[in-house]
């Protein structure tokens, strides 16, 4: 959830909303817990804040200080790092304040609580940055087939341009006979080396914060401009680029997309959901035995109950036809002595 609010986030940061404002927030900003350990005797405190978002792993932190320095340890790989702090790791600025006493320790865990805290931070749909700030494109009056597109913007602090920057074709801009794109106005960089005859089907350049490709075939005096994306209406490039994020690779040290992290996420449960029906299954068989067992000592068996009432009851009749036989002997005897 962390890394997932934190990939939105610095996306939509990147576009423009309809009101023409840079993009911020979409979801609150979401950091790792911090609990210090009950028996703690120093006065120190912890603070833990993402400084990468696609760096975070979703392991938890042990934080222990010795006497002379604090030991980090990443409870997952036991991998470990020492010092007085701050400490980057994994994503995360953590920052010692207070005086510590030996054997004080901390959990820096960053998955508690995160889900449950993970919430919109806007109201309006206005403030959806969908729309890209900014826009590009190939002068009218151009005379050859050089087209230019926006790749990327890895950051607006620069923006909005004070004025928009022009690459203009120069067939000797690096020197005489070394074609490329001479840029002017509101980026700064280049001459960009740039020859028709190899480079048509595409090159990409990087003015400061801005990724653009250039691809085509210019003229002299062709220009291609890079301006401020006024209104931004009918654009929806940033929100593409959010919609991309399910698939590219910005979690866990970009290493995963949000389907990765999910599918194992459903995986992970599904196989400790499986894990503690069999657990459940092996302990239901134990206890019907150990049931079974004390019943057969001090319990009620109705079936073997049953079975001996049939018995006792073939028995007792048994014995009544003893005693009826044994009167009919007994009577005729007695008939016998009276004659």
């Amino acid at each position: 959830a962390m890394g997932i609010a934190g990939a939105i986030n610095a996306q939509n940061k990147l576009g423009q909303d309809l009101d023409g404002n840079l993009g911020g927030n979409l979801f609150t900003p979401l950091e790792p817990a911090v609990v210090a350990h009950p028996q703690n005797t120093g006065t120190a405190s912890m603070s833990a804040t993402v400084s990468d978002h696609t760096g975070l792993t979703g392991d938890n932190y042990s934080l222990y200080y010795d006497g002379s320095q604090y030991v980090l340890t990443n409870l997952t790989t036991e991998a470990s790092q020492t010092g007085a702090g701050p400490f980057t790791i994994d994503g995360m600025t953590i920052t010692p304040s207070g005086a510590a006493n030996a054997g004080d320790r901390f959990l820096i865990n960053t998955a508690t609580n995160a889900a449950r805290t993970f919430d919109v931070a806007f109201s309006r749909p206005e403030e959806i940055a969908a729309a890209s700030p900014l826009r590009v494109d190939a002068n009218a009056s151009n005379v050859g087939t050089a087209e230019i597109s926006l790749q990327s913007l890895s950051d607006t602090s620069a923006l909005p341009l004070a004025s928009a920057a022009v690459l203009t074709f120069d067939p000797d801009a690096l020197g005489a006979g070394v074609p490329g794109f001479v840029v002017s106005g509101g980026l700064t960089g280049g001459p960009l080396a740039y020859n028709p005859a190899t480079d048509s089907d595409g090159v990409s350049f990087t003015l400061g914060d801005v990724s653009i490709e250039v691809s085509g075939v210019p003229q002299d005096g062709d220009s291609l401009s890079i301006g401020n994306n006024s209104g931004g209406v009918g654009d929806n490039r940033n929100a593409l680029a959010m919609s991309d994020l399910q698939t590219n690779d910005v979690l866990r040290g970009s290493t995963a997309s949000f389907s990765d992290v999910y599918g194992g996420l459903v995986a992970d449960i599904g196989v400790s959901a499986q894990r503690a029906q069999n657990s459940a299954n092996s302990e239901q068989v134990l206890l019907d035995e150990a049931k079974a067992a004390k019943e057969s000592v001090s319990g009620v068996n109705l079936d073997e109950e049953a079975a001996n009432l049939l018995r006792f009851q073939q028995a007792y009749q048994a014995a009544a036809q003893v005693i009826t036989v044994a009167d009919q002997m007994f009577q005729t005897l007695l008939s016998a002595t009276r004659r």
